[in-house]
C-alpha cells in the first residue's frame, strides 16, 4: 500500500536501513543526478514537490530500502546542508529527526565507514560550518567509496545553493520546505517475496543495475550476509582506491567488479560468457570462491598491477571486444600461489603473450586449458610438457611454445633465461610458424625436440650475440651509399644471396624484397627465410666481431668471382656493393620478369628497384642495372641514377638479354646510331655483336658477351657515345 510522506514524517515513524544487498551510493559520479533532484526541488511547487517512489520491507522491526537509496541519501545530504544555513538555525531540528533516540534513524549499516560518517557528521555536538563542509576528506573514513561520493555530493549542494543565493533563484531551498514540502509515495513490501528478488526486480528500473550488483544477492545470500556483505565492502573499496591512484572515473570500480565476476564464472565453468551469463552465474558462483579469487586479484596486483588494471576497461566497446586472456591466466596462477611462487606468475605470462602476439590461444581453448592446468596440481611448464600431445594443450599453444618448454624442462639451470634474451630480440610471429628461435638455431627450434646440454647453452649464448650484432643497425636509409666496414642492410641482402641455393627471403606478388627501412622482423616472414638466416648464423656464430664484415665480404667476392652461372642479375648484385642503392628512403623492392616461370634463377636483366609501399614511378623508382651503370660512369652521366648522356642518348638493359638498348633523341635516326656503333663493335667485336634492327625498333641493341662484365661494357659504350652529336 503506497503512502504519501515527506522526510520529516518518514523518519519520525521508520528507521530507515540500506541493507547489504544495496549497491554504493553513487549519485555524486555523474552529479547531474544530483543538479536534477536539486532542480526539481528549486523549481517546483513550495507548497509540495512530489519525487516518486521508496520502497523497503520489514526485516526485524527495521525497513530495509529496496528502492530509492539514492534519492533519499540525497535528500537527507540536502537537509542536513540547509540545517546548517543562518548559523545553524535548524541545527537542532535536523539531529531530531535524523536521531530522536540518539540513533540514526537513516543509516548505511552495512557500511561501517560510511555509517561512522554519518554518525560524525550528523550527530556532532557542535554545528558544523560551511568550511568544515567544504574541507572535508575521506580519508578520516578509510577513503570509503560512499563516503568520498556524499561529500562530494554535499560540495554539489553547496556549489547549487551558493550559485542560486547568487542569482536570487532560491526559491524553495530552505530546510523547512525541503523536509516538510518535498515528498515521495513509501511502500512497504511485504515479505512474500524474497528480498533479493525485489531488490533485482525494483532496480530494474530507473538507473540499472550493474551485473555485480545483480549478482551480489545471491553471492551473499545466507545468515552471515551482513558481515559477507561487508567483505564485499572492502574488495569494492580496494577496486576504487586503485581507480583513484590511475585517475579513473568512479564509474570504472563497476566495470572492473563486473569483469572481475566474470573471469571468476568462466574460471569456475570453462566456457565463454554468453549474453546473459550473469543470470547462470547467479547459481555457479558463491561467496567463497569469489572471496579466495579476490584475495588473488590482489595477490596478483602485487607482481602486475598493470595486468589487473585492464579490468577496469569496458568489455565490450563500438570497436572492439576484450577477453583478458593475460588477466584470467595469471588469476588462474595467483588462484593456486599457495602452491607456486611468483616465477609462475612470470612463466604465465610470458607464455599468453608469446601465443597472442603469434595469434593464437582462442578464449575458449584457454578456458579449457587453464581448467586442467588447474586439475593437474603441476607446475605450468610440467603440466605442458606431460601433456604436449594433447589437444588441450595443443590446441591452445603455439607449437613453438611447447616446444621450447620442453627443451627448458630438460635443459640446464641456464637455457630458460637464454631463450628469454633471444626472444628479446623481438623477431615475427605467425600463427603458422615462429621465426624467433628458429632464425637462431633452426635445427634446434624445428622438428622433434632434441637434449639440451650445457654445450649447447654456450652454443646458442655466441648466436644470440652474432644475431645482434648482425642486425644492430635496424635502419639505414637504402639511398645511402655503402661504406666499408658497415654491416647495412643491403649488405645483408648481398651475404644472403651468397649463400647456396638462396632463392629469396621475402616474396610479394612478383617482387622480392631485398632490403628494409624498419627493423628486420618482416624478412623472416617464411619458414625458408628463417633456415636461410639460421644457415648465416651457422657460419659465422664462432667468428669473431671484428671480423665479421671481412669474412662476409669475403664469401660475396668468392661467390661472383667463382660464378660458374652465366652472369645473371644475382651475380651483379653480389659484384657491386651499391647494387641495392635505393633512390628514395624506402625499402628495395625488386620486380625481376618472369619470376614466377622460374623463381630459383635470376636470368632477367630487367631488375627495378623503388621504394615501396609505392608502386614505382619515375620519382622514386629505379631499374638496377641502368642505376649501376650510372654509378660506375657518373662523370659521364648527367646524373647518378641515370646512364643517359648530355647529347641525349641514354642506355636500358636488355631485359631477358645480356646487352644494352641505345635510346637517342628526334635529331638523329636509328640508321645514323647503327653505323656509329658498327665502328665500335668492330674494334670491340671480342666483347660486342650489334643486334640486326627490327621493324618499329626505336633502339639498337648491342649484345655483350656473357662473361663479360655487363655494368663495365655499359661504361665503355657511354665513353664512345659522349662524343656523338645532339640527339635532341
Amino acid at each position: 500500500m503506497n503512502k504519501e510522506y515527506n522526510i520529516k514524517n518518514l523518519l519520525q515513524e521508520h528507521i530507515i536501513i540500506v541493507p547489504e544487498m544495496q549497491r554504493d551510493y553513487v549519485w555524486s559520479v555523474t552529479s547531474d543526478n544530483v543538479y536534477k533532484l536539486l532542480q526539481i526541488i528549486n523549481d517546483g511547487n513550495p507548497s509540495k514537490t512530489n519525487i516518486g517512489f521508496i520502497y523497503a520491507c520489514g526485516q526485524e522491526g527495521i525497513f530495509c530500502l529496496i528502492d530509492g537509496q539514492q534519492r533519499l541519501t540525497t535528500l537527507v545530504l540536502l537537509a542536513f546542508y540547509l540545517s546548517l544555513r543562518n548559523n545553524g538555525k535548524y541545527w537542532g531540528a535536523f539531529q531530531e529527526m535524523i536521531a530522536s533516540d540518539k540513533d540514526l534513524r537513516f543509516t548505511y549499516r552495512v557500511r561501517k565507514s560510511a555509517d561512522q560518517f554519518m554518525k560524525d557528521l550528523f550527530l556532532s555536538q557542535s554545528c558544523p560550518s560551511f568550511d568544515d563542509i567544504r574541507n572535508l576528506s575521506a580519508k578520516k573514513w578509510d577513503n570509503d567509496t560512499s563516503v568520498e561520493n556524499m561529500i562530494e555530493t554535499l560540495h554539489i549542494i553547496d556549489r547549487y545553493v551558493q550559485m542560486s543565493i547568487f542569482s536570487k533563484n532560491e526559491r524553495t531551498l530552505d530546510f523547512e520546505t525541503v523536509i516538510q514540502n518535498v515528498t515521495f509515495y513509501y511502500t512497504d513490501i511485504e515479505q512474500t517475496v524474497q528480498g533479493r528478488d525485489i531488490y533485482i526486480t525494483m532496480n530494474s528500473c530507473g538507473q540499472p543495475l550493474a551485473k555485480h550488483e545483480r549478482l551480489k544477492p545471491y553471492i551473499i545470500a545466507g545468515n552471515d550476509s551482513l558481515e559477507k556483505s561487508r567483505t564485499w565492502n572492502t574488495w569494492e573499496d580496494w577496486l576504487y582506491r586503485r581507480a583513484k591512484e590511475f585517475q579513473l572515473d568512479k564509474g570504472a570500480v563497476d566495470i572492473a567488479m563486473g569483469n572481475f565476476l566474470r573471469i571468476v564464472y568462466e574460471l569456475k565453468t570453462a566456457k565463454q560468457i554468453t549474453d546473459n551469463w550473469e543470470t547462470a552465474a547467479e547459481s555457479v558462483l558463491c561467496y567463497e570462491d569469489v572471496c579466495l579469487y579476490f584475495e588473488a586479484l590482489i595477490r596478483l596486483y602485487e607482481f602486475y598491477p598493470k595486468r589487473v588494471m585492464e579490468l577496469f576497461n569496458p568489455a565490450k566497446t563500438k570497436d572492439k571486444t576484450l577477453y583478458f586472456r593475460a588477466p584470467k591466466a595469471l588469476l588462474q596462477v595467483s588462484y593456486l600461489m599457495s602452491k607456486f611462487q611468483s616465477s609462475e606468475l612470470n612463466r604465465m605470462n610470458h607464455l599468453v603473450m608469446m601465443c597472442l602476439r603469434a595469434k593464437r590461444m582462442k578464449d575458449e581453448d584457454l578456458l579449457l586449458f587453464l581448467r586442467r592446468y588447474r586439475e593437474s596440481h603441476l607446475d605450468l611448464y610440467s603440466f605442458v610438457d606431460r601433456y604436449a600431445n594433447d589437444s588441450i594443450v595443443t590446441s591452445c599453444l603455439h607449437s613453438h611454445e611447447i616446444r621450447k618448454i620442453q627443451i627448458i624442462q630438460h635443459g640446464t639451470n641456464k637455457t630458460e633465461l637464454l631463450l628469454l634474451k633471444a626472444e628479446e630480440l623481438d623477431l615475427f610471429y605467425t600463427k603458422d610458424y615462429y621465426c624467433l628461435l628458429n632464425a637462431l638455431w633452426n635445427e634446434k627450434f624445428s622438428g622433434t625436440p632434441s637434449m639440451w646440454t650445457e654445450e649447447d647453452d654456450d652454443e646458442f649464448t655466441k648466436r644470440i650475440s652474432t644475431f645482434e650484432y648482425l642486425f644492430k643497425n635496424e635502419w639505414m636509409e637504402l639511398k645511402r651509399k655503402h661504406e666499408e666496414g658497415v654491416i647495412d642492410n643491403a649488405f645483408l641482402a648481398r651475404y644472403l644471396l651468397s649463400m647456396d641455393m638462396y632463392d629469396y627471403y621475402l616474396q610479394d606478388r612478383d617482387y622480392r624484397i631485398l632490403g628494409r627501412n624498419d627493423t628486420w622482423r618482416a624478412i623472416l616472414s617464411n619458414d625458408t627465410s628463417c633456415r636461410r638466416i639460421s644457415s648465416m648464423i651457422d657460419k659465422l656464430y664462432n667468428v669473431l666481431p671484428k671480423d665479421i664484415y671481412a669474412v662476409m665480404n669475403g664469401q660475396i667476392e668468392a661467390t661472383w668471382q667463382n660464378y660458374s652461372a652465366p652472369h645473371d642479375a644475382r651475380y651483379y648484385i653480389l659484384k657491386y656493393p651499391n647494387s641495392l642503392r635505393a633512390k628514395a628512403k624506402g625499402w628495395n623492392k625488386l620486380w625481376i620478369e618472369s619470376i614466377w616461370n622460374n623463381r630459383t634463377t635470376w636470368k632477367s636483366f630487367n631488375v627495378a628497384i623503388y621504394s615501396a609501399p609505392q608502386n614505382w614511378n619515375e620519382e622514386n623508382g629505379i631499374y638496377l642495372f641502368e642505376s649501376l651503370l650510372a654509378h660506375t660512369a657518373t662523370e659521364l652521366c648527367i646524373n647518378e641514377w641515370t646512364p643517359e648522356l648530355p647529347n641525349g642518348i641514354y642506355l636500358l638493359n636488355g631485359r631477358d638479354r645480356h646487352g644494352w638498348q641505345i635510346y637517342y633523341g628526334e635529331k638523329t635516326s636509328r640508321e645514323a646510331v647503327t653505323e656509329s656503333l658498327r665502328s665500335f663493335t668492330n674494334v670491340n667485336q671480342q666483347y660486342f655483336n650489334l643486334s640486326p634492327a627490327k621493324d618499329g625498333d626505336k633502339f639498337v641493341f648491342i649484345d655483350v658477351r656473357s662473361d663479360y662484365d655487363l655494368i663495365k661494357g655499359g661504361a665503355l659504350l657511354l665513353e664512345y657515345l659522349k662524343d656523338y652529336p645532339q640527339t635532341n
